[in-house]
């Protein structure tokens, strides 16, 4: 890593070989380098697209999932809720 004007720097991977070497890295040409900032930006939002990408595919296909035999035989069980309740009032009709 170099850090130059309060930016930081990465080797960029075609050039990574020549600058095993610490000694290279004292005056180093800033075209070998790519800023860490955009790096990860780029990185970020490639993730973002992949993500995206993905879950658009989980939601096409899940009407289909949900409705298929298979998906309720691996289905967890849903719990059945029943609720006992007794009502009493003060009030007499009649």
């Amino acid at each position: 890593m170099v850090e130059y004007q309060k930016c930081r720097y990465l080797p960029r991977p075609d050039k990574l070989d020549q600058y095993q070497r610490w000694s290279r890295l004292r005056k180093p040409d800033l075209g070998d380098f790519t800023p860490i900032m955009a790096l990860l930006r780029e990185r970020f939002d490639y993730l973002c697209r992949l993500l995206d990408q993905y879950w658009h595919m989980m939601l096409d296909r899940s009407q289909e999932v949900l409705e298929s035999p298979r998906y309720a035989q691996l289905a967890p069980p849903q719990p059945v809720v029943t609720y006992q309740m007794v009502l009493s009032s003060n009030i007499q009709l009649g």
